[in-house]
C-alpha cells in the first residue's frame, strides 16, 4: 500500500514527515504551557508579605513592627533629641515609634495595602544607608553621649569646686577643740575611734573579697 502511495503521489513521504513533526512540535508546547509555572506580577510580593505578615490584605502596627524588627529597621531609641529648627539627618537610625509618627500611624492603625506602599521607601531608605548596622549604632551612640556630656571648663569648675568642699571641711575640727575639756568628750571620742576603725577594716575587707574571687 505504501508503494502503491509513493507511486501515486511521489511527495506523500516528506509530507507525512513535516505533518507529524508539526504535531509533535504543537504537543510539546501545549505541554510546556500547562506545566509551567505561572507568571509572576508586581503585585505577587505585596502578597507574600501581607499573607506572611499580616491578616489578609493589612498589617496590624505589631505585625508591621515585627517586620521592621526581622529587616533591623526601626531599632533606634525613643529618648533622641533633635534640633527643632534645620534639617535632620535621614541616616540616622530612627525607632519605629518615630517611623510610624512619621506617617500617622497609631496603635489602632491598619496598614493595607496602599499605605504599606507608602511605608516601603522608609524602609528602603534606612536599609540604604545602613543608619541601624551595629557598628553605625555604636558610633552613634558615642557621638550621641559627647554630645550630651559636660564642657571641659565644666568638669574643671565642679572639680576644684568639690576638692575645696573637702577641704573646708576637715576645718571642722576646729570646732571641737572647746569641747576637749567637757566630761563627754571621752565617750564621743570613744565611740568616733570605734567607727573609724570599723571603716577601715570593712572598707579593706571589700577591696579583698573580690581579689579572693
Amino acid at each position: 500500500l505504501f508503494v502503491t502511495m509513493k507511486l501515486l503521489h511521489p511527495a506523500f513521504p516528506s509530507c507525512f514527515l513535516l505533518t507529524l513533526l508539526s504535531l509533535w512540535t504543537t504537543a510539546s508546547e501545549t505541554h510546556a504551557v500547562s506545566t509551567g509555572t505561572p507568571a509572576i506580577s508586581a503585585t505577587s510580593f505585596l502578597q507574600d508579605l501581607m499573607h506572611r505578615y499580616g491578616e489578609g490584605d493589612s498589617l496590624t502596627l505589631q505585625q508591621l513592627k515585627a517586620l521592621l524588627n526581622r529587616l533591623d529597621v526601626g531599632v533606634g531609641r525613643d529618648n533622641v533629641t533633635w534640633p527643632p529648627e534645620g534639617p535632620r539627618n535621614l541616616s540616622t537610625c530612627f525607632s519605629s515609634g518615630a517611623l510610624f509618627a512619621a506617617h500617622n500611624l497609631s496603635d489602632q492603625s491598619r496598614i493595607g495595602r496602599s499605605e504599606f506602599q507608602d511605608f516601603c521607601p522608609t524602609i528602603l531608605q534606612q536599609l540604604d544607608s545602613r543608619a541601624c548596622a551595629s557598628e553605625n549604632q555604636e558610633n552613634e551612640e558615642d557621638e550621641q553621649t559627647q554630645a550630651g556630656g559636660p564642657s571641659p571648663v565644666e568638669v574643671w569648675g565642679f572639680g576644684f569646686l568639690s576638692v575645696s568642699v573637702i577641704n573646708l571641711a576637715s576645718l571642722l575640727g576646729v570646732l571641737v577643740l572647746p569641747c576637749t575639756k567637757k566630761a563627754f568628750f571621752s565617750r564621743v571620742l570613744t565611740y568616733f575611734i570605734a567607727l573609724s576603725i570599723g571603716t577601715l577594716l570593712s572598707n579593706a575587707l571589700f577591696q579583698l573579697i573580690p581579689e579572693v574571687q
